[in-house]
C-alpha cells in the first residue's frame, strides 16, 4: 500500500469514529431526555387522575340530584296535568248542561218580554 493510501484510510477511520462518538453521545443524550419525559408524563397523569376523581364525584353526585328533582317535577306535572284535565272535564260537563237548561229558561224570559211587549 502506498503511504498517501495508508494516510487516507487512517484520517477516514478517525473521522469516522468521531462521528460514531458524537452520534453515540447525541443519542445517550435523547434517550436520557426521553427517559426524563416519560416520567414527568406519569407524574403529571397520575397529578391529573388524582386531581379529577373528586371532580367526577361531584358531578356524578350533581346529576343524580339533578335527575332526581326532574323526576319529581315530572310526577307533579303528570299530577298537575291530570287535575286540571279532570277539571276541564267538570267544566265542559256544567256548561253543556248549563246550556241546555239555560236555553229553556232564556226563551221563557223572552216569551215573557214579549208577552208584555205585545199588550
Amino acid at each position: 500500500m502506498s503511504p498517501d493510501l495508508e494516510l487516507t484510510l487512517i484520517v477516514f477511520l478517525m473521522v469516522l469514529i468521531f462521528v460514531i462518538f458524537v452520534v453515540g453521545c447525541l443519542l445517550v443524550l435523547w434517550l436520557i431526555n426521553l427517559n426524563k419525559l416519560t416520567i414527568s408524563l406519569t407524574q403529571n397523569s397520575e397529578l391529573f387522575r388524582m386531581e379529577f376523581k373528586p371532580i367526577l364525584e361531584e358531578v356524578q353526585v350533581a346529576i343524580q340530584k339533578i335527575n332526581m328533582v326532574l323526576s319529581t317535577a315530572g310526577k307533579n306535572v303528570g299530577q298537575v296535568n291530570k287535575i286540571v284535565m279532570s277539571l276541564i272535564g267538570v267544566l265542559g260537563l256544567l256548561v253543556s248542561n248549563f246550556k241546555n237548561k239555560s236555553g229553556g229558561f232564556l226563551k221563557g224570559i223572552i216569551q215573557g218580554f214579549n208577552c208584555f211587549l205585545k199588550k
